[in-house]
């Protein structure tokens, strides 16, 4: 049979993620991977599945097909609606050849391959990081998801290893097809246009940038940098640029009402120019995470020029390779003693800047995404 007679193939995708102006880092991994398959595969046709109303721009190319399929899902129980019910029923009234989910979720039960992400395992490790019902429903559902699906798809090595002692899956069920630098990054400008610059009046500043919630590890960060103003004596600052979550807003309000707002700032979530322009002015970037499954903040330090200073945790040494200072994350003074070291050596700094350049080419999405194709792909030919 011809190839233009042969019948297409139609992939459903989990879209639920895809919020304009909303897009956090599972969000951003759907959004980089699905735009580069629906792109790359125009003989394809993609059914994407939204929870609430969704914006045009995820509409990525003429094979998409985009379906609002409520309830949104804001809690535990809309999640299992969601996936037990309303996408079970619709689903099968489709001719549906895949079901691809780069959010964790999957069906509980599939009559067509299941291609899922599961980006870390955070929730096993630090349940207490979480709402209760939010680490309940992970902790008995996502072993059940990886289970079903055909494929695993991670983001790191860790992740691969974590899955596999955790959950028992065979390592060849799971793929690792790593983040990337997020979005486009703005043009350098000079320091004196940094609004950033210009809230510590000219002085030199420690970045943080990601969510705010315990498994960040900022309480010790201030008081690391704390303990660095006091060793030092200088006219540092250290700017926090992130949201609490909804769990942490009042633990976050009570942990912050008393610091020094002259030295530390709290911005706030800021937009993918402004995250680089902070990153762009600081001395370096500070990532003291107990937990990651991969770590973006380290990719857009580095994008900005940046040096990094992160937790030796997890996922961290493995993204940071040799292109950070890396320290323990329970101890206040390595995190201080890495402060001290950066900024009292430029050429310190200079070679992490570079080799942070070099590191940054080892993460693509386009490579990724032809990671989450071949899986795909060997899912269908089965």
């Amino acid at each position: 049979m011809s190839e233009s007679k042969k019948e297409r193939k139609r992939i459903a995708v989990n879209a639920r993620l895809l919020q304009d102006g909303k897009l956090e880092g599972l969000g951003v991994y759907t959004d980089e991977i699905s735009k580069r398959l629906t792109r790359s595969h125009p003989e394809v046709d993609f059914l994407l599945l939204f929870d609430r109303p969704f914006h045009d721009r995820f509409i990525y190319s003429d094979n998409c097909t985009a379906v609002q399929l409520p309830p949104p899902t804001r809690h535990p129980l809309l999640w299992r609606c969601w996936l037990e019910i309303t996408l079970p029923l619709y689903l099968r009234r489709k001719k549906i050849d895949a079901f691809l989910s780069l959010d964790g979720f999957g069906l509980p039960k599939s009559p067509f391959p299941q291609i899922i992400a599961i980006h870390d395992l955070n929730f096993l490790h630090r349940p207490e990081d979480l709402p209760a019902s939010v680490a309940h429903f992970y902790n008995r559902f996502f072993p059940r998801f990886a289970r079903t699906a055909d494929q695993v798809i991670t983001v790191s090595e860790y992740s691969k290893k974590d899955l596999q002692a955790s959950y028992g899956l065979p390592l060849e069920k799971i793929q690792v097809a790593a983040n990337a630098l997020p979005g486009t990054r703005s043009e350098e400008k000079e320091r004196m246009d940094n609004p950033f610059v210009q809230l510590t009046s000219g002085a030199p500043y420690f970045a943080y940038i990601g969510a705010i919630h315990r498994r960040k590890n900022l309480p010790r960060l201030m008081a690391a940098f704390q303990r660095f103003l006091n060793g030092s004596g200088s006219n540092h600052h250290l700017i926090i640029a992130g949201e609490a979550t909804g769990h942490y807003r009042k633990e976050w309000a009570m942990l912050t009402s008393s610091i020094d707002r002259g030295r530390i700032h709290l911005t706030g979530r800021l937009s993918e120019e402004e995250k680089y322009l902070l990153l762009n002015g600081s001395i370096a970037m500070v990532c003291p995470s107990f937990y990651e499954g991969f770590g973006i903040p380290v990719l857009e330090a580095w994008s900005a020029g940046t040096p990094v200073l992160c937790a030796n945790r997890t996922s961290l040494p493995e993204v940071a390779g040799n292109a950070a200072l890396l320290f323990d994350p329970d101890s206040e003074t390595e995190m201080c003693t890495s402060m001290e070291q950066i900024a009292s050596s430029k050429d310190l700094r200079d070679r992490l800047i570079g080799l942070g350049k070099d590191r940054l080419t080892h993460y693509s999405w386009d490579r990724s995404a032809e990671v989450v194709w071949k899986v795909i792909e060997s899912c269908l030919q089965k």
